[in-house]
């Protein structure tokens, strides 16, 4: 009996390949190996006959190379990681990293580490995350990648770390790192070309000069002392870890007027109202981890809220343009000064993708009272 893919135009199945391929490469992976996505070209290649040979022949299915921390059969991923070799041909490739104790991985996880350094010219988005480069010598060089367009790096440890070649394609940098002089070095020599900085706190030294950044829209960074460090005409989104404001509240002199929005996470107080008081452009506000350090472990994991920040807020006149609020889904929020912050507002969108139903209903019942004056609605999922 012939299957139904006998009937699909070889376009139509490529087209399949290439969206399953497409959105990894785009959204930014979890922080650890991504085991469906490492099986996904064999299931596909499984179907039949024929969709093997059109898996076979796109390459750009085999591209995910990975070497997940605690792997066991270790032989065997080595097997897995030549067969991709072969197959990708010369695509570019997305690579990720995790190790912790080197020394005790043994000669294949260092085989397949140094496999995936030599394919340095052929990187697009790497993840690096090593604890301890004891097995690599005195220092690790990030070697030229003329493709490379995402780069994250965490270790632990300073001066282990060395960059020396050129990395003309990158956009996307994430430094997860104690030392504050390569952070600051890397961020100086890339600057020009960056969109999207994602750093680690206590990363700049007083006495390092502006950071000229013209293509920068999207900054992360879990300490916000130095942000007037930064000169970003065109920054759109601005990250800040909400928690160390109190007491290490940026200078005074921030001034981003192009951000129109403002990402808040940890715990979030009216210091926050206070400092970034001058972003007046502000129209979407967002409580949430971002994406970017979601895994880390040095950061809170959740939002929590101050009783005191929504009734401040409602009273402000700070962020007047504001027309969208989100609040991720493990977030603790006061409901009833979210309610009269709603109230005070003209024009509130609320993502209520992770509000509990009780407090939807009674946002809804407000709504329906014919002596409600607020107008806001609800962005569902």
């Amino acid at each position: 009996m012939p299957t139904m893919s006998l009937n699909i135009p070889d376009d139509v199945i490529l087209s399949i390949f290439d969206a399953l391929a497409g959105p990894a490469r785009i959204s930014w992976p979890k922080d650890e190996y991504d085991v469906q996505r490492a099986k996904a070209p064999y299931r596909l290649a499984s179907v039949c006959r024929r969709w093997r040979n059109l898996a076979l022949g796109t390459s750009a299915l085999w591209t995910y190379f990975g070497f997940p921390h605690g792997v066991a059969d270790q032989k065997g991923h080595l097997i897995r990681l030549d067969d991709l070799i072969s197959r990708s041909s010369q695509a570019a490739i997305d690579v990720l990293f995790i190790g912790r104790h080197m020394d005790e991985y043994g000669q294949d996880a260092l085989y397949i580490f140094r496999a995936l350094y030599d394919l340095a010219p052929r990187w697009r988005t790497v993840q690096l995350h090593v604890f301890y480069l004891y097995s690599f010598g005195q220092k690790l060089e990030i070697p030229r990648a003329p493709r490379l367009t995402r780069l994250c790096l965490k270790t632990p440890q300073t001066g282990k770390l060395k960059f020396s070649s050129t990395l003309p394609s990158m956009r996307t940098l994430i430094m997860f790192t104690p030392d504050s002089v390569l952070t600051q070095l890397v961020c100086k020599a890339y600057a020009e070309q960056l969109v999207d900085l994602c750093i680690s706190e206590d990363f700049l030294d007083p006495t390092f000069g502006p950071i000229s950044c013209p293509r920068l829209r999207n900054l992360v960074t879990d300490d916000a002392r130095y942000l007037s460090r930064f000169r970003a005409p065109g920054l759109r989104t601005l990250s800040v870890n909400a928690t160390r404001l109190g007491k290490f509240p940026p200078s005074p002199d921030v001034e981003f007027p192009s951000v129109d929005h403002l990402v808040l996470y940890g715990t979030v107080t009216p210091m926050a109202i206070n400092v970034f008081r001058r972003l007046t452009f502000i129209s979407r506000l967002s409580f949430a981890i971002p994406a970017e350090i979601a895994a880390t472990l040095s950061v809170q994991r959740h939002v929590t809220f101050d009783e005191t920040f929504f009734p401040a807020l409602a009273t402000s006149v700070a962020f007047q343009r504001l027309a969208h609020i989100s609040i991720t889904s493990n977030a603790s929020v006061h409901y009833n000064e979210l309610t009269a912050f709603l109230i005070s507002r003209t024009s509130i969108v609320l993502d209520c993708k992770s509000i509990p139903d009780e407090f939807r209903d009674k946002l809804q019942q407000y709504i329906m009272h014919p002596t409600a004056t607020g107008k806001f609605a609800f962005e569902s999922a």
